[in-house]
């Protein structure tokens, strides 16, 4: 079996990737600065300790990819299914980003941030989000169920719909007037 490339502590900025595959390689202490993912086939890449800023990940195709303490500030993700990833000390971090229509069902992430983010239609089923941070996002759309969210922080995020029957919320943080939003399920009228 051939070893991977390593590639280590280089910034790499507008490189456009999209629809293209990398081939097998682990980048390391790599600071991605507006590279264009869109469509690219990301199968056995690990980042690790990598910061991608200002990147666009529209529909790449994550096989076997492997983030390990990898951030992402004002990106855009889109289409991602994050269940396909190497999911051994899976650690991500997303401020300022744009996450739709992406799949992080069954994971266990707990402590990722996504501050600040408009992080709409996508799907945390059964995922453990213990200690996660999800203060000031948007997340219009998005289904939490049989999710952990014990002491996650909702503190003026805006748009979720969080059902407190099938999902774990003991010690989360909440702000009204969103956290009316809680009650939605149990059908009742508030005034």
């Amino acid at each position: 079996m051939m070893n991977s490339k390593v590639i280590i502590n280089q910034k790499l900025t507008s490189k456009d990737f999209s629809s293209k595959t990398i081939p097998s390689q682990d980048f390391e202490n790599q600071h991605f600065q507006n590279c264009n993912f869109t469509s690219t086939i990301l199968s056995s890449i690990k980042f690790i300790d990598c910061q991608f800023t200002n990147c666009n990940f529209s529909n790449s195709q994550l096989s076997n990819t492997r983030f390990q303490n990898a951030s992402f500030q004002c990106c855009k993700i889109l289409g991602l299914d994050f269940t396909k990833t190497d999911q051994f000390l899976l650690s991500l971090s997303f401020k300022e980003c744009l996450i739709s229509s992406c799949n992080f069902s069954n994971l266990k992430i707990p402590k990722t941030e996504f501050k600040k983010c408009k992080l709409t239609d996508s799907y945390f089923t059964g995922a453990d989000l213990t200690n996660s941070n999800f203060q000031e996002s948007n997340l219009q759309g998005t289904q939490f169920h049989e999710t952990n969210l014990e002491k996650a922080n909702f503190q003026a995020a805006i748009n979720y719909h969080i059902d407190p029957r099938t999902n774990k919320i003991k010690g989360a943080k909440f702000s009204m007037p969103e956290a009316a939003g809680l009650l939605t399920s149990f059908e009742i009228i508030l005034n």
